[in-house]
């Protein structure tokens, strides 16, 4: 059954959609304006060489040439700087102390690398500012931002910050590693699922709804910004443009956001977290349809009219349809909520699903933890049994081979040196007397060797007899 959203927009209270916005005449196609695919775009990112910062110790270093720590060092011993930092060396804190393997992404204020932390060996994400301070309030500003992130960073669906310094007047972010970007992905992957689509759409709202109930506006939300992690979640970044959602003013930054996914409303200076639903809305509809978004000219506008393009979407169902276009309102008031959006159906039943794999997760790991320690006396016995063997049956050949010792008169053996395995024998020895060799002439204080080291020699002495019969039984004959 087709869901509808104007039920929970009217249990909740808030303005219906008109049926006649959604679906009739709302298509670009109407309008002659058609919007191009992906399929044929080239590829536009690449991944270049970091630029290495060397240090400067002159009266131009920008307020401080030393590293200082502003934000988390939990992935670390608790110590800032790493005891890999040395203050005598020319190169910077994250030369010193990260290995930097590749180039991740690019943005407009800065540049992210994969990097190898040489402390604990594991794998992280630098976030490198492209410009350096230029005055105080504009260090404050990146500092009140690297703040924000801290604090947001608790939620699952949002990029962990794990640590933020300052070095040669440069900001730092040391960032959870998520390698491949949503707009990265688009570009190489054509025909995404709407399975997937759901998903992403998931993922993201709980977000941004997390952002909005601290009354914050992320005022960014495009694909660059929506980062798969390593365990198939997608997790929203960069927290640049965040603005608190109850200041009147101040809200000057929002204009530099990418124009493609800006709401109309904020080109007339209204900034309300419905910009972030619109963002997030069309950013659904350019996955979904795998479309190229125009920044400018009529088809723009004709997005911003609550249009869609009827082609590209003709494979999409009605649920994920009705609900896009909700997100696109032109009107702010009339757009759908995180929360209301949230409540969907299958929405909901994501929800259960993923809690469910938590919960199977966390039993099997559970199950394994008791699974080792139910196992841990098991094995502490085995390796004892282990070493008593080996001392117990090292002392019975031991005895063995001492037992009963008779001397013979012909055997005389001489070594003609250290390592030489052949001996020199004179003399005619019976076969039958192979087990009557001296001990004596092998002699060795068994009180200061150990016992798998006089096993090894009692060895070599046995195979010394053994050539001792085949060389005299060649002379012989």
């Amino acid at each position: 059954m087709l869901f509808d959203c104007r039920n929970i927009l009217m249990s909740e209270q808030q303005p219906i959609l008109s049926s006649s916005s959604q679906f009739n005449g709302s298509y670009l196609e109407e309008s002659g304006i058609f919007l191009g695919t992906k399929q044929n775009q080239p590829v536009t990112h690449s991944l270049k060489p970091p630029r290495i910062i060397s240090k400067t110790f002159n009266s131009s270093t920008p307020l401080y040439h030393l590293p200082r720590c502003i934000a988390g060092i939990e992935h670390f011993s608790g110590i800032f700087p790493s005891p890999l930092y040395s203050e005598r060396c020319e190169q910077t804190y994250l030369n010193q102390c990260f290995d930097i393997l590749y180039k991740v992404g690019e943005g407009s204020f800065g540049t992210v690398f994969k990097v190898r932390s040489k402390e604990d060996n594991n794998l992280y994400a630098v976030k490198v500012f492209k410009e350096p301070f230029r005055n105080r309030a504009h260090r404050a500003s990146l500092l009140e931002e690297v703040r924000r992130h801290e604090q947001l960073s608790k939620h699952p669906n949002i990029v962990t910050l794990y640590q933020a310094w300052e070095d040669e007047g440069y900001l730092y972010i040391l960032l959870e590693l998520c390698e491949t970007s949503l707009d990265l992905y688009t570009q190489a992957h054509h025909n995404i699922s709407e399975s997937m689509v759901w998903d992403i759409l998931f993922d993201t709202l709980s977000a941004v709804k997390y952002i909005h109930d601290l009354n914050l506006i992320h005022m960014d939300i495009k694909l660059e910004n929506i980062l798969l992690a390593n365990d198939g979640t997608f997790k929203l970044s960069d927290f640049g443009l965040v603005i608190d959602a109850t200041r009147s003013s101040g809200n000057k930054e929002a204009l530099e956001g990418d124009p493609k996914y800006l709401a109309p409303e904020v080109m007339n200076g209204k900034f309300t977290q419905a910009a972030d639903i619109f963002s997030l809305g069309i950013a659904m509809l350019e996955v979904a349809g795998d479309l190229v978004l125009p920044g400018c000219g009529e088809a723009w506008h004709h997005l911003r009219q609550g249009k869609i393009p009827q082609q590209q979407t003709a494979k999409l169902s009605p649920e994920l349809i009705e609900i896009i276009v909700g997100m696109m309102q032109p009107d702010p008031s009339l757009r759908l909520t995180a929360g209301i959006i949230l409540k969907t159906p299958l929405l909901q039943r994501k929800r259960r699903l993923r809690r469910l794999r938590r919960v199977f997760k966390r039993i099997k790991n559970f199950s394994r933890r008791m699974l080792y320690l139910s196992m841990y006396p098991f094995r502490k016995l085995l390796v004892l049994w282990r070493k008593l063997k080996s001392i117990f049956l090292s002392k019975k050949n031991i005895n063995k081979c001492t037992d009963s010792p008779i001397t013979s008169p012909c055997l005389d053996v001489r070594y003609s040196g250290i390592g030489h395995s052949t001996p020199i024998c004179n003399g005619d020895i019976d076969i039958l007397n192979l087990s009557s060799i001296s001990h004596s002439s092998f002699s060795f204080n068994n009180s200061n060797i150990k016992s798998r080291e006089r096993s090894r020699m009692l060895g070599q002495k046995r195979l010394f007899a053994k050539r001792k019969l085949c060389y005299n039984f060649s002379d012989s004959e």
